[in-house]
Parts: C-alpha cells; structure tokens; sequence
C-alpha cells in the first residue's frame, strides 16, 4: 500500500474508488462545471465549489465529472 509522510503523520493512500453512478440532472450544471474545469495550458482551472443540501447528488456530479475528464476519484 502506498502511503506519504505529511507534518510527520504517516497517511496510507488506497486506490481510487470505482463509482458505478450516473448523472441523470439538469445538464447546464454539467456543461458550466466542465466550462470551469476547462482551461488552455498557459491558464490555471477555476476551482468551483459544490454546495447544497444532502442528497442534492452533490457527489455523484463530481463523480460523473471524473469519468468525463479520466481522473480516478
């Protein structure tokens, strides 16, 4: 197991989770998230915020939006 050393406190890192969702809600919130998210090299990627009550499918957009963009979460 991989693990890294952060302030002298050892942290054993597990490997990514495979999230087997689907975002099935308004597809303007998918499309102004990936706006974001996207940048050209020379530009750093804005950093949005997901807020909302639980249950809203907060988490299953940001795992949606890992699919899109081929990064584990």
């Amino acid at each position: 197991m991989e693990s890294i050393v952060i302030d002298g406190v050892k942290i054993y890192l597990t490997k990514p989770d495979p999230v087997p969702t689907r975002w099935i809600g308004r597809g303007e919130v998918v499309t102004k998230l990936k706006a974001a998210l996207m940048c050209l090299e020379s530009e750093t990627p804005l950093s949005p915020s997901l807020i909302g009550e639980p249950g809203l499918g907060k988490t299953t957009l940001a795992c949606n939006m890992s699919r899109e963009f081929e990064l584990p979460v």
